[in-house]
């Protein structure tokens, strides 16, 4: 498959101009990561971005209060991608709001949701072991809150751990000095955690974390800075705080890398893949190209049996209810037959027992192939939108004096 070039791009602005869009010119800029510091792909909104993701060379993060699919799901995707490593955030940061008056949490997670999110945990530890990093109990710029929920689930986290899964604590602002709060925790739960550092939006300022790390840098295994994008300006200062003060520490960090290269302003890289990906995989398949879908497969890592009859076995579930409506009614069904079988298939055929095995079956099994290759499809042309973006941002970026970068 071909990569994105510059005449792509030109057509993309061409058709901007044409449609009396004035558009921007975006430069992106190259992704690198420093030798012996782990970068998380976080923000994945489904399997295609992280497999996507993690075909570019990224380990790769998710919400746990977010992700709209099983865990079978996430186990499939990265068990294919090989020992990816996996970040796991409880979307705490989704409860607080920032006003005039400082932090509020209109709607905070209750205990019935961590247990939920605390279960999903559970899940990707058992799966994932050793590969886990995952988000424990906090409450985002309340260190009282905080300290709260980490007492009132520290054996939950604990059990949890013996996975060999690593639990980040997050050092959240507040009176107590970054110091004096990590000693809270220590009390806690001990020393076994990896110290989190919020940084969206310089959460924690570059000398605060370096008054932390001379106070307690030594006794520090990991550090983690949360949603610091691995081409922010602080990173070369903050890592070298690090490598100063905690020598022994491993350093990570985690970042939506890939939301920042989507947008139609030039069009940026992600977006710009979606085209191609929309030309290299064919755009929609209507029920009468059932029998024939061979092209397109080999190139993408899965396939549709080639007898589309094969799939019959829920096929009056897959297939929407408009569209179970609109095949009845073809058969000749009235109007009120036609919204009972799209209401409820199995009503309708107790109803109607001469519909089984009729003719008309066949336009059901070939529409329901049709939306099921679709579906694949879809996945198909998102996870090579954001291969092809991530690449073309594949270019050498100057590393900070002293330090030899690895790029993608």
């Amino acid at each position: 498959m071909r990569e994105a070039t510059a005449d792509d791009q030109a057509g993309y602005r061409a058709q901007l101009i044409a449609a009396g869009r004035k558009p921007k010119d975006f430069a992106p800029r190259a992704i690198a990561t420093i030798p012996g510091v782990t970068v998380y792909a976080s923000g994945a909104s489904g399997p295609s971005d992280l497999m996507a993701l993690s075909k570019t060379g990224f380990d790769v993060g998710i919400s746990a209060a977010k992700w709209a699919f099983g865990l079978e799901e996430v186990s499939r995707v990265l068990g294919e991608a090989g020992q990816v490593e996996l970040f796991a955030d409880s979307g705490a940061f989704s409860e607080v709001s920032f006003g005039p008056d400082g932090p509020s949490w209109p709607e905070p997670i209750t205990h019935e949701r961590w247990l939920e999110i605390i279960s999903i945990y559970e899940g990707l530890a058992e799966q994932f072991g050793r590969r886990l990093l995952f988000v424990g109990p906090d409450k985002v710029a309340s260190q009282a809150g905080t300290l709260k929920r980490i007492r009132r689930y520290a054996k939950d986290i604990k059990k949890l751990t013996r996975t060999g899964a690593r639990v980040i604590y997050a050092l959240q602002p507040g009176p107590l000095s970054a110091a004096q709060f990590f000693d809270k925790i220590l009390d806690i739960v001990g020393p076994c955690f990896v110290v989190g550092i919020p940084s969206v939006n310089a959460a924690t300022s570059t000398g605060a974390v370096e008054e932390f790390l001379k106070a307690r840098g030594r006794y520090i295994p990991q550090v983690h800075f949360l949603g610091l994008g691995p081409t922010h300006p602080r990173v070369d200062e903050l890592f070298r705080l690090v490598k100063q003060y905690a020598p022994q520490a491993k350093i990570s960090q985690d970042a939506v890398i890939h939301r920042v290269l989507i947008g139609k302003d030039g069009p940026r890289p992600i977006t710009g893949g979606q085209m191609i990906a929309n030309e290299q995989i064919d755009t929609r398949y209507g029920a009468s190209d059932a029998p024939f879908v061979e092209s397109w497969q080999p190139s993408l890592g899965f396939t549709m049996p080639g007898d589309w009859t094969e799939e019959a076995a829920d096929y009056e579930y897959t297939i929407s209810k408009a569209a179970r409506e609109e095949i009845a009614a073809g058969a000749g069904y009235d109007r009120m037959a036609a919204r009972i079988y799209g209401r409820d298939p199995d009503e309708f055929y107790r109803l109607y027992p001469e519909a089984v095995g009729s003719p008309w079956m066949d336009e059901l099994l070939k529409a329901d192939w049709a939306e099921q290759a679709n579906k694949k499809l879809r996945s198909a042309r998102r996870m090579r939108a954001v291969e092809l973006g991530i690449r073309r941002v594949s270019r050498p970026l100057k590393a900070a004096p002293g330090v030899q970068g690895r790029f993608f």
